[in-house]
C-alpha cells in the first residue's frame, strides 16, 4: 500500500479487495489521517477514491479541558477498523473513533457498499468536545472491536484486553455480559482476531508492542467464547525478523480467499518506530493438528507463494506497494493522506 497505514483489514465482495486501516501521520498516535478504503483487483495494486466518512475534519484541534482541569488540545482520530461485514444487502464496519479528550469505544456503521459511505446507525455522530448535544452509543466502549460471523449465522465481537461477547441478530448492539477470554500468556494485548477453519476457532491476540510486537494464539474445538487452549508447539505464531527486516508485526488480521483457499494474514510493521507503518501480508500455513506453523515475516508478500509454484524468477516477480521497507529511501517519495 503506498502510505503509512496501521491495524488492516481485508474483506473481499464479488471481484474486488477492499483493505481497511488507520492512516499514520507520523505525529504519534495523538492524532490520524483521513480515513480511506484501499481497493484493488488483484491483491497487488491499490488505490482509492476519497473518503468513506464524513463528518469530521481530520486536521483540525479541539480545545478541551481534562479531568486535572488542563487545558488541552486534541483531534478527532479513525483507528483499527474491523473486517466488514455484509448482511441483508448492507455493510458493517466496526472501527474505533476516539474523540479530541481522548475519549474512546468501537461504533458500528452502515453503508450500502463496501466502499461506503458510512454513517452511525443511530444519533449524532461524535460531537467535539463541548458541543451540546449525545454522542451515538457505542458497541464497546474500548478500542480495537473485530466482529465474526459464526456458520450458523451468529455474530460475536472481540476487543482490546481478551474481551469478548455476542452480537444481537442486527449487528448493532452486545447481546447478554461480556466473557474474558483465558490466555497461555499474559500481559497487556490488543488487535484481537478471531476465524474459524476445518472446525476450529482460532482466538489471535497480540503481546508487547512497538518493535516488540508478537503474535499469539489459543484454538478451540468448541465455540467462538469456550474452549480455548494453548497449542501444541510455539503458540507465538509471528514475531520480528531482523535477517528480513521487519521489525514488530502487530495488529492485523485474516483473510480466507475462497477462490485459492489460501489464509492470508495481514499486519502491521511498526519498523523503526513512531506512527510510520505499513502493511504487510504472509500466507499462513497450518499442521495435520491445525496448529499454525511459524509465520517468518518478510517483504516478498503474498505473490512469493505463486512464484515457487511456477518456478518465476525472482526478477520477474511484480514489485508489492505494501513489502516496500521504510529503510528504503523510495519511501520517501510517498505520499500522505491528509
Amino acid at each position: 500500500i503506498p502510505d503509512n497505514l496501521a491495524d488492516p483489514s481485508v474483506s473481499k465482495f464479488g471481484d474486488t479487495y477492499y483493505l481497511y486501516g488507520t492512516t499514520d501521520l507520523d505525529y504519534g498516535l495523538g492524532r490520524a489521517g483521513t480515513p480511506v478504503v484501499w481497493k484493488s483487483k488483484d491483491f497487488v495494486n491499490w488505490s482509492f477514491e476519497g473518503s468513506h466518512i464524513s463528518g469530521f475534519d481530520w486536521s483540525k484541534g479541539y480545545d478541551y479541558t481534562n479531568d486535572k482541569g488542563e487545558k488541552k488540545k486534541g483531534y478527532f482520530r479513525y483507528w483499527a477498523p474491523g473486517k466488514v461485514i455484509e448482511q441483508d444487502g448492507k455493510f458493517y464496519l466496526y472501527v474505533t473513533f476516539v474523540k479530541p479528550d481522548d475519549k474512546m469505544g468501537t461504533y458500528v456503521l452502515v453503508a450500502d457498499r463496501p466502499d461506503g459511505p458510512f454513517h452511525f446507525t443511530a444519533g449524532q455522530g461524535l460531537l467535539p468536545p463541548g458541543e451540546e448535544g449525545t454522542d451515538s452509543p457505542a458497541v464497546v466502549d474500548d478500542i480495537d472491536g473485530e466482529p465474526f460471523i459464526n456458520d450458523d449465522g451468529s455474530g460475536y465481537i472481540f476487543w482490546r484486553r481478551r474481551n469478548a461477547g455476542r452480537l444481537s441478530a442486527d449487528r448493532l448492539h452486545l447481546d447478554g455480559e461480556p466473557v474474558a477470554l483465558a490466555t497461555a500468556r499474559q500481559g497487556y494485548s490488543e488487535g484481537p482476531v478471531m476465524f474459524k477453519r476445518k472446525g476450529i476457532y482460532y482466538y489471535i491476540y497480540t503481546l508487547s508492542g512497538h518493535q516488540n510486537y508478537v503474535n499469539a494464539y489459543m484454538m478451540s474445538r468448541e465455540s467462538p467464547l469456550t474452549g480455548f487452549v494453548k497449542p501444541e508447539g510455539n503458540d507465538i505464531f509471528l514475531f520480528s525478523s531482523p535477517e528480513n527486516q521487519v521489525w514488530g508485526p502487530g495488529h492485523g488480521n485474516v483473510f480466507y480467499d475462497e477462490g485459492t483457499d489460501e489464509y492470508i494474514f495481514l499486519y502491521l510493521e511498526y519498523g523503526d518506530g513512531g506512527t510510520t507503518r505499513q502493511v504487510y501480508a504472509n500466507r499462513m500455513e497450518f499442521n495435520d493438528d491445525g496448529t499454525i506453523k511459524t509465520l517468518i515475516p518478510d517483504m516478498r508478500g503474498r505473490i512469493w507463494h505463486y512464484s515457487r509454484i511456477f518456478m518465476l524468477p525472482v526478477r520477474n516477480l511484480p514489485v508489492l506497494p505494501w513489502s516496500i521497507s521504510k529503510r528504503n529511501p523510495i519511501n520517501r517519495c510517498r505520499k500522505k493522506v491528509r
